[in-house]
């Protein structure tokens, strides 16, 4: 016959779920008390390439040249109005020194300006989607370089579609599994302050000079 040691006192699994309940080494107390929650999983570190894989491909600086091309098109959209505008200044101007030579011919520049001014507007727009879609493009190429070059962790080509998401978080994910990388998210960050400061300095430029053209016109036919 075997003996069996008696089970010492401590806490144990109660039936009630996440309980803890004493055992005074004869029978169960009352006393209860929750189950101390497991600890977390210890977080997994980034897995590391090897010293000296490439953090670039030819891809990634495509992704990132994408918005300079579209911001030179903004430039040659503002250019386009600038040349607009003075047009219209122009035509206003002759009609106020001559307001009974409607000039016909003047007129039908400045409907003629107007429309090249959208057709250039539409084939820009035109031309901007298919660079946005040539960005997408690029980012699922590089994304696709990234993983032959043996980075097991990857930020994904789609959220390219949300320019300039993609270099941005790509150069952190990069740079945690090669120690280095970043130039893609810098080059992206400077290129999209430009793309937002341009038409403003644009404006502060233009509109004042435009507007006080204008406005001595007016007083002058007035």
């Amino acid at each position: 016959m075997t003996y069996a040691p008696p089970t010492p006192p401590g806490w144990y699994p109660d039936d009630a779920p996440g309980m803890l309940r004493w055992w005074d080494g004869t029978v169960w107390t009352a006393s209860t008390m929750p189950a101390s929650p497991p600890a977390p999983a210890a977080p997994q570190p980034y897995p590391q390439v090897p010293e000296g894989t490439r953090t670039s491909t030819p891809w990634i600086w495509a992704v990132v040249a994408v918005p300079l091309a579209t911001l030179a098109l903004t430039v040659v959209q503002l250019v386009l109005m600038q040349q607009l505008m003075q047009q219209y200044l122009s035509s206003f101007a002759l009609m106020t020194t001559d307001p009974y030579a409607t000039d016909a011919a003047n007129l039908s520049g400045l409907v003629a300006w107007s429309n090249g001014m959208m057709l250039g507007t539409m084939l820009l727009s035109f031309v901007s989607l298919l660079l946005y879609g040539a960005g997408v493009l690029f980012a699922y190429l590089d994304h696709r370089d990234l993983g032959a070059l043996g980075y097991q962790r990857r930020f994904h080509w789609a959220w390219n579609f949300l320019s300039p998401v993609y270099p941005i978080g790509r150069s952190v994910v990069v740079r945690r599994q090669a120690g280095t990388g970043q130039a893609p998210m810098w080059a992206a960050i400077a290129i999209m302050a430009a793309t937002f400061l341009t038409p403003i300095v644009w404006m502060l430029a233009v509109f004042p000079s435009f507007y006080e053209q204008m406005f001595q016109t007016v007083t002058q036919f007035s």
